[in-house]
């Protein structure tokens, strides 16, 4: 949100003022918390990344921790724990302006992290749950047939060797679900190029270097590849998020077990481990 105000430091008053002209009820009824973004101009113009949830839902997901015998240390929101494991997973010298495209079941999540700030926090009407339902529509399969389906072959088409029918077949199957898929994908791509302009704008004109994926689509064999040509970016796919504690979850080949998942929870876990330099 912008807000403005003549001082140099964030000014809470003025950026619940600003808030309340966003929201229609009462700002009482809600929890509010909020990370600068954009503090030092030279004018007054100043901008925050505000969370807010309604207070009744807060107390009721407390006490339900509660009853389950948990003693709640803190709340904290998802981007702040996307940018705790970023931090913790990236080199330092590449750790500046990235694009965290979190995929969920029916939302996915775009932010940008830009050194130690966390730029930006945008919520998409897109998931995979859309993208399998259009699949399974169009082949005429169950939708757990389609996620098999997908989960198989995904959009790799693009590296598969033609030495058999078989591979041939994958290729097609890859190629298939993909034209299905893109009128769907146009529309995620459109508004991630919207944030890549914005984040330019917020950085004097300094890019996006890279995007991460990370959730359920990132497991779609080929979906970074794809991204990567339509966005002209560099993408990749942070399938280890529990990476940081490998000596616990690492498989007996000493592999990291593929946990797309866990990236949110992964991040809650590290509160109070990762030192942001």
């Amino acid at each position: 949100i912008n807000y403005s105000s003549p001082k140099s430091k964030v000014d809470s008053e003025s950026l619940l003022k600003a808030l309340s002209d966003r929201v229609d009820e009462d700002l009482s009824e809600y929890v509010i918390d909020y990370l600068p973004v954009r503090t030092s101009d030279s004018n007054d113009d100043k901008l925050a990344l505000v969370a807010l949830v309604k207070r009744e839902i807060v107390i009721t997901y407390l006490e339900l921790l509660r009853l389950s015998g948990l003693c709640v240390e803190a709340l904290e929101i998802r981007p702040a724990a996307v940018k705790r494991l970023i931090y913790s997973l990236v080199e330092p010298e590449d750790y500046r302006n990235i694009l965290v495209i979190n995929f969920g079941s029916n939302k996915s999540y775009l932010t940008i992290i830009s050194g130690r700030r966390l730029l930006l926090d945008h919520e998409l009407n897109f998931g995979a749950n859309a993208l399998i339902e259009k699949m399974s529509s169009v082949l005429e399969m169950s939708i757990e047939e389609t996620h098999e389906l997908v989960l198989k072959h995904g959009f790799d088409s693009g590296n598969i060797s033609h030495s058999s029918q078989v591979s041939y077949a994958d290729d097609n199957f890859s190629k298939t679900l993909l034209d299905i898929a893109k009128p769907i994908f146009s529309e995620l791509i459109e508004e991630v190029n919207r944030v890549l302009i914005f984040a330019a704008s917020e950085n004097h004109g300094e890019s996006i270097s890279k995007i991460y994926l990370l959730g359920s689509v990132s497991e779609w064999k080929g979906i970074d590849i794809y991204l990567e040509n339509k966005l002209k970016v560099n993408v990749e796919i942070l399938s280890s998020p529990l990476k940081p504690f490998s000596k616990s979850v690492s498989s007996s080949n000493g592999n990291y077990i593929y946990t797309p998942h866990m990236a949110v929870a992964a991040g809650l876990a590290m509160r109070g481990l990762v030192s942001y330099g």
